[in-house]
């Protein structure tokens, strides 16, 4: 971090992929305890196996070119770079929540709100370490 900003590469995270799963996973049980038909109980099966497949690609392995790959924290803004090159410019919000293991960066933009779950094995240590206290200073964050 220099004294004008913050980058913050994000690569893929094992935690997140296996959080998604396990989500997914207790919804999919939960379906079968239901007293729907198999036919429909299948078919919510196969949407969350979709839900999951675009979750994982998205979140957790950013390979969607809709990916958020590196965050910029300016002293005006906020920026989030795409996989796809594009470039989103926003504030963030005092909804985001800040944990020891665990940051929901909320980022709101012109357009709509942008939340982020950022995880110790999605970037390195110490650039979180440095949002953390960035946000634990200069925002009202829980």
């Amino acid at each position: 971090m220099d004294a004008a900003g913050l980058n913050v590469r994000l690569a893929p995270s094992r935690q997140l992929a296996a959080l998604l799963m396990a989500s997914h996973m207790a919804a999919a049980a939960a379906l079968a305890g239901t007293v729907l038909p198999w036919f429909l109980i299948g078919a919510f099966w196969l949407m969350l196996a979709g839900s999951l497949l675009y979750s994982l690609k998205k979140y957790a392995w950013l390979t969607l070119p809709e990916s958020v790959i590196a965050i910029r924290w300016s002293p005006d803004c906020v920026q989030l770079l795409l996989r796809n090159e594009t470039v989103w410019e926003g504030h963030i919000l005092e909804s985001t929540s800040v944990w020891s293991h665990l940051i929901v960066l909320r980022v709101g933009l012109a357009h709509k709100t942008v939340s982020l779950a950022l995880l110790p094995d999605c970037a390195d240590a110490t650039d979180l370490r440095q949002l953390r206290i960035r946000l634990l200073h200069t925002h009202a964050v829980r």
